[in-house]
């Protein structure tokens, strides 16, 4: 249907509980080039994938992440609250994900850290579960914060580090910070991107992953303005 690479952001989270496992694979199933997802950690630091501080809107919980014991949040329903059908499914752990990445070689994976990676214990813990998995060269590191790309590349200068910008943050300043972090991409709002921004950005060296685009239309559009990928919801297209 387009000309471009779709990556499926948390999953495809249109028709699947966001994040989940179940998620995940039908966003492969259904050829997404790659998958968008959220790394939070737990009160005894292991590494988790969910989008908000707290688990209150995408589980049966309540209360920070950050707070819970790995074994409190395996105890969670992270399914129910989008349908019946998906009642009982667990809260996805970092492990788990890259243990089913590794049977996908050729999908691209954007962890976006929304844990500080600056600690350099943790940065190390979290960067241990991909290399132990040997999945490195498919990840993509993708933040709003850039003292957690800066420690990423600091550590791993093969790493591959992406900025995400704010709808309102989105401007030529946001690509000059990229490329001066040695980012390889921008991740900007896709409202704010222009034919003139995609040309500056590769002028710079750095792709252009759009987020969040549930429009036919506008992907094409994208698509005529040069992005290297778009992050969507629906990498089918089959929308309600």
């Amino acid at each position: 249907m387009f000309g471009i690479p779709l990556w499926a952001h948390r999953g495809y989270s249109g028709r699947y509980p966001e994040n989940t496992m179940v998620a995940f694979a039908a966003a492969v199933e259904a050829g997404a080039a790659g998958i968008e997802c959220d790394v939070r950690m737990t009160k005894d630091g292991h590494f988790v994938i969910l989008h908000d501080a707290y688990v209150d809107r995408t589980t049966n919980g309540q209360g920070p992440i950050s707070e819970m014991t790995l074994a409190e949040v395996q105890q969670l329903d992270a399914g129910s609250w989008f349908g019946e059908a998906f009642v009982g499914m667990p809260v996805t752990t970092l492990s788990s994900l890259v243990a089913y990445v590794k049977r996908c070689p050729q999908l691209v994976v954007n962890l976006e850290w929304k844990v500080s990676l600056a600690d350099p214990a943790r940065l190390q813990r979290a960067m241990g579960v991909l290399e132990r998995a040997g999945i490195w060269k498919q990840v993509i590191h993708s933040s709003f914060d850039t003292q957690t790309l800066q420690a990423i590349r600091r550590a791993h200068r093969d790493a591959n580090v992406a900025l995400l910008t704010e709808e309102e943050q989105a401007s030529p300043d946001g690509l000059e910070v990229a490329a001066q972090l040695g980012a390889m991409a921008i991740h900007p709002h896709y409202r704010r991107v222009t034919q003139r921004y995609v040309q500056r950005a590769h002028q710079l060296g750095l792709r252009v992953h759009p987020y969040t685009v549930d429009n036919p239309k506008a992907i094409a559009w994208l698509e005529d303005c040069g992005v290297d990928a778009v992050i969507t919801n629906w990498p089918r297209f089959d929308l309600p």
